[in-house]
């Protein structure tokens, strides 16, 4: 993730941006710069792991034999991150099914079987690092040829000014780094719970607690997918000014959301106990507060994927990251005043508070900075024609999904 610098999210809106005001010259011009960039960091970050993997393994891990995976697994960065590149171009091109295959089921599938061959030829502990590095290779390998036969005027020879390509370089790191740095406060902010639950009540409870984040998670699909093609179009959109259309898009995006996640959380909500013990078993029964709550603030979650796609659209990375800095501070802050009173309840009550802040902070930066809109009287129709125009219209984008995966 650190090696990629963020620029998988800056791919993916730029992109479709200039695909917005048909500038592909610029697009060639940022798959280039993108590569050469990786490769610069992923060599670096290759030597760094390479280097430290036996004080990773040692006082991270405290198992040293984990060091010579490690130092496999280093070889491999600019090769995922490459991979990375050209399946964030194909979604950029609204090519989701391509993207979606290529990431989910092609590689997974590649890396499964090559672990059943090593494992039967006897390399032993040695398959899994074989396995991935053969899957790394195939991600890339049928990315690019993917990104040739269906997008191929990107490999076309380059015609673009020196000025122009100081301007993208620019805007493009400007856009990418603060998203890199949004996604490490995020990824340390969905991991803070479980640690300060473990320093505070012992690894017991962690595991208590864990049952009910997945469940919860499942609250998020919904906005999850519709967040793959939502990006892309709506920047297009918005490259070419029709401010409208995005704004009815949202609109009802953000209502079909609420439909689909309406009867998940009320289910949650009503029945924890129910649903704990049906996939747990009872020894988890603790947990059933705990999925109310983290229930909650996943719902949150679920429309502040959408809003944060509106400020990727328009730009807006620095708030984002600005935005996940208080989130993550006020997870923190409420885990260290919440668990020791109340236990596992607290870290999830403290979740779900910081997701309601998010949430709202996300909401008020879109109105900010956008002139949509997005919760109006119409909103609470539950279905309408337009609905049905706008979702037929997705699956329309998004049917070669279902036709590859």
């Amino acid at each position: 993730m650190i090696a990629a610098l963020g620029l998988g999210d800056g791919i993916v809106r730029f992109v479709s941006y200039y695909r917005g005001e048909n500038k592909r010259e610029n697009i060639k011009y940022l798959l280039k710069f993108s590569l050469k960039v990786t490769f610069i960091s992923s060599l670096v970050m290759m030597v760094i792991l390479f280097l430290s993997s036996e004080v990773i393994a040692q006082y991270l891990f405290d198992d040293i034999l984990l060091a010579r995976f490690l130092k496999f697994f280093a070889l491999i960065i600019f090769i995922q991150n490459s991979g990375g590149i050209f399946t964030a171009i194909l979604r950029a091109h609204e090519k989701l099914g391509w993207s979606s295959f290529i990431s989910s089921v092609f590689t997974p599938f590649i890396q499964l079987i090559a672990l059943l061959i090593f494992m039967a030829l006897g390399f032993g502990s040695n398959s899994p690092i074989f396995s991935v590095i053969i899957g790394s290779f195939s991600f890339l390998t049928l990315g690019v040829v993917v990104n040739r036969v269906t997008i191929p005027y990107i490999f076309l020879k380059l015609h673009i000014t020196k000025n122009k390509k100081l301007n993208i370089k620019k805007e493009v790191t400007r856009y990418s780094l603060p998203f890199l740095m949004s996604s490490l406060m995020l990824f340390i902010s969905t991991s803070i719970d479980s640690m300060l639950i473990g320093f505070f009540l012992g690894v017991k409870n962690v595991g208590i607690y864990n049952s009910a984040g997945p469940i919860a998670q499942l609250i998020s699909l919904p906005s999850g997918l519709f967040s793959q093609i939502f990006l892309p179009l709506t920047t297009r959109e918005y490259a070419q000014k029709n401010i409208q259309l995005v704004s009815d898009i949202s609109f009802r995006i953000i209502k079909w959301v609420f439909i689909l996640n309406f009867i998940p959380i009320l289910l949650l909500l009503l029945f924890p106990h129910f649903i704990i013990n049906l996939i747990f078993g009872s020894q988890y029964l603790d947990a059933s507060m705990a999925l109310r709550f983290l229930g909650i603030g996943i719902f949150f979650n679920s429309f502040t994927i959408i809003a944060q796609s509106l400020l990727a659209m328009a730009g807006q990375s620095k708030i984002i990251f600005q935005n996940s800095i208080i989130f993550s501070a006020s997870i923190i802050i409420l885990d260290l005043i919440l668990i020791p009173l109340y236990g596992i309840n607290g870290a999830a009550f403290s979740s779900m508070m910081s997701s309601f802040v998010l949430t709202s902070l996300m909401f008020f930066y879109v109105k900010k900075f956008l002139p949509l809109h997005i919760f109006t009287k119409d909103f609470l129709k539950i279905i309408d024609t337009k609905d049905i125009n706008i979702l037929k219209s997705l699956l329309v984008k998004s049917k070669e999904i279902s036709k590859k995966v």
